[in-house]
């Protein structure tokens, strides 16, 4: 009996000399860029939510306006610090919203949006092991409803001002990969749900019953984390995987948008959002709200109201 437990102990240790080593190759790796990509994604979906959202304006009691948006986008940076950059990154989105009029002033309002995109991302996503750049290919897939009320602070035929409070949900699922590198592969799977709160404020004026243009403001705030795991896998001498949680923040998301909408006397207007061109040519904003986000999109809404 001594005998065999001795063995036992012997093998284990021998097990533990051989792991050891290579679970202090696996936690050398920095997950930082794998975390900042997260955040960036998140980024890039609040955008999409934000040119999605034609603010309900100049209304009446019992008004009501349906809006259909397809998008579609490229992104050529995710992050700044670390930087993570974009190659043929691109996506497409749809989206529906969904406003009435309890009154002259109060209003409840309802957005449901979809974005989907792939492509590669390429940064120092090995640091702490290797400092070169890599490219780690990305397919996610983000699905988010929003809902809460407006309130018109001024009753105007051409000026409008709502103040928009409410809710949200996000359901998002993706995948992020690297070739296997130095005889380590490292990849992130993140699939989780977020709920949150919005606010937003819409100036709205209107020239002559055939155009209005509505700047407006959103921010949104999780009260939960995103939630991702990094697994990293060495392959000699034998397949040895680690899974880590990767480190992440409450999603902070401040976006502005610019609505130019032509108003048919059929009840059917088409906006073109032009929130993304302007956060994108003002590089000050993408960089102090987005983390340095660049992306570029083609936003066309087409509303129905009475």
């Amino acid at each position: 009996m001594k005998q065999r437990i001795r063995y036992v102990i012997i093998i284990v240790s021998a097990i533990i000399v051989v792991l050891f080593p290579y679970t202090l190759f696996a936690q050398s790796i920095d997950l930082n860029p794998s975390a900042k990509t997260i955040d960036g994604i998140t980024n890039i979906a609040a955008s999409i939510v934000a040119d999605s959202f034609v603010p309900m304006t100049h209304y009446n009691e019992d008004n009501y306006m349906v809006s259909i948006v397809p998008a579609y986008f490229t992104v050529q940076k995710v992050y700044d610090d670390p930087e993570i950059n974009g190659n043929d990154v691109k996506g497409y989105g749809a989206g529906t919203g969904f406003g009435y009029a309890t009154s002259d002033r109060m209003l409840i309002y309802g957005i449901a949006a979809y974005m989907h995109f792939d492509g590669r991302l390429s940064s120092a996503f090995l640091k702490g092991l290797d400092a070169n750049i890599y490219q780690m290919k990305v397919d996610y897939s983000i699905i988010s409803l929003y809902t809460g009320i407006g309130y018109d602070v001024v009753e105007s035929s051409e000026f409008s001002l709502p103040l928009f409070a409410g809710i949200f949900i996000q359901k998002y699922n993706g995948t992020g990969s690297l070739p296997e590198i130095l005889n380590t592969k490292l990849s992130v799977d993140s699939s989780a749900t977020l709920f949150g709160v919005s606010f937003g404020i819409a100036p709205s004026f209107k020239y002559n019953d055939l155009f209005k243009i509505t700047p407006y403001y959103l921010v949104s705030y999780s009260l939960n984390k995103p939630d991702a795991t990094s697994k990293i896998t060495t392959t000699v001498p034998f397949p040895i995987t680690a899974n880590y949680d990767v480190p992440a923040n409450n999603i902070k998301a401040s976006m502005v948008g610019m609505a130019l909408t032509w108003l048919s006397s059929k009840s059917i207007s088409l906006s073109l959002s032009l929130g993304g061109w302007l956060r994108n040519e003002t590089s000050w904003y993408n960089k102090t709200f987005l983390n340095g986000l660049q992306m570029k999109s083609a936003v066309l809404v087409v509303s129905f109201s009475n």
